[in-house]
């Protein structure tokens, strides 16, 4: 997006809170917009940059992770996306190997920024940050 003759990504942030006494693993995002059609170049897409949780006593640095654009697909007309898994997750090995072997993403909230690089006005209809209740 351009604004004033400067080029700045398109960012949005949603919390999901849903229930907010009970601690939920956090699955997957959904998102409405007025070009739900993925582009070849994956900078136009939407991408999570940060999803956060927290800290609590159970997770003391809280979680964190993220969503490349590569990892969204289109679903029932609505882009869609799994999170990765916790890159705090205290185990060897790199942030990338953490996002994939690591920890689900389980709080009783989470804060999500979206972001892409589009040159077009793209209009948010609905963002949808799906969870189930966690029974540990």
């Amino acid at each position: 997006m351009t604004f004033f003759g400067i080029k700045y990504k398109q960012q949005i942030s949603a919390t999901g809170n849903g229930n907010p006494l009970s601690v939920k693993i956090w699955e997957s995002v959904e998102m409405l917009t007025n070009n739900n059609k993925l582009e070849s170049n994956p900078a136009k897409n939407w991408s999570v940059v940060s999803a956060t949780i927290p800290a609590s006593k159970l997770y003391p640095l809280g979680m964190k992770t993220i969503i490349p654009a590569s990892r969204f697909g289109n679903r029932e007309g609505k882009l869609y996306a799994e999170f990765l898994k916790d890159q705090y997750t205290p185990m060897a090995g790199t942030t990338n190997y953490k996002l994939v072997n690591g920890r689900d993403m389980r709080g009783e909230a989470i804060e999500v920024l979206f972001e892409n690089d589009d040159d077009k006005k793209v209009l948010v209809s609905h963002i949808k940050i799906n969870s189930v209740e966690s029974k540990s």
